[in-house]
């Protein structure tokens, strides 16, 4: 993984102090897009940021960031007369509330793409708190998933924990089933909101995985603030032997309750599933 260039970190500091021009903007997010290490910057930096204004939600400061760029992208190529009615244009109440719909529909990758981060070398990990009585289990033993809390290096590791809203958590597998070569691993929220781990919110089937393997570590951390809330979490874990599509998994969880204990995918029997109950609580101090 490359490490933060001098360069793209000057231009990821601008995006936060001074804001970016189209070309620059357009760079940044290709260098987003590729380098996990530039995306673990620009979060730091949207974390102190949210800090700041004590919201979790996007800043004004960002909402801000991205009227400068729709405002850009729109003067683009337009002729002078029609520079002049697209201000005209913005200028009407009309045309805030359509931006407002704008922003929020293009800081949301952001946000979701964003809640992959990846684990310092040094972290240590608690096992997360299960409700035994919201798990379902596999049909065989072979396949399986833990969940983990990232802690500070300087914390006891207990023997478990329940997470909060402001926490990180991983995940590992067990793969010694016949055949399986495949994962599909989920969240689920409310009354079926999906939260997507492997595959990301831009992926489109299942990840490959390593077979005849036990806790094998999937390497990311998940940022629980950006995409999820304090209440029930169900976590599924999908092993098949050929990828699974992602709509199809997402309209399988349509109005599935986190409590609910029916198999996301009924009975399929090209598919072992084995999903866990976890609440995420509130952050201390918060009510």
């Amino acid at each position: 993984m490359k490490l933060p260039t001098p360069w793209s970190s000057r231009l990821i500091e601008k995006q936060f102090t001074h804001g970016l021009s189209e070309s620059d903007q357009v760079k940044l997010s290709a260098i987003l897009k590729d380098n996990h290490a530039h995306a673990a910057t620009y979060q730091r930096y949207h974390d102190l940021e949210a800090a700041l204004c004590q919201s979790p939600k996007p800043t004004l400061f960002a909402i801000e960031r991205m009227e400068r760029l729709i405002i850009n992208q729109t003067l683009a190529g337009t002729t002078k007369a029609s520079r002049r009615f697209v201000h005209v244009w913005l200028a009407s109440s009309a045309a805030l509330g359509t931006l407002a719909v704008l922003v929020f529909a293009l800081l949301l990758p952001w946000q979701n793409k964003l809640d992959h981060q990846a684990l310092p070398e040094n972290a240590r990990f608690s096992p997360v708190v299960i409700n035994t009585r919201g798990q379902i289990v596999p049909r065989e033993t072979g396949i399986g998933i833990r969940v983990f809390c990232v802690v500070a290096e300087d914390t006891v590791v207990k023997e478990s924990i329940e997470p909060s809203y402001r926490d990180v958590l991983t995940f590992t597998y067990s793969n010694v089933a016949k055949d399986v070569a495949y994962l599909t691993l989920l969240g689920i929220q409310n009354k079926g909101d999906v939260r997507w781990y492997y595959p990301d919110y831009e992926g489109s089937r299942s990840i490959s995985i390593e077979r005849n393997v036990v806790d094998e570590p999937l390497g990311d951390g998940i940022k629980l603030s950006v995409n999820h809330e304090p209440g029930d979490l169900r976590i599924v874990a999908l092993f098949s032997a050929e990828p699974l599509n992602k709509a199809m998994v997402e309209k399988a969880a349509k109005n599935m309750s986190p409590s609910q204990l029916t198999p996301l995918m009924g009975q399929r029997q090209d598919v072992l599933e084995h999903s866990v109950l976890i609440h995420v609580a509130e952050p201390m101090g918060e009510e």
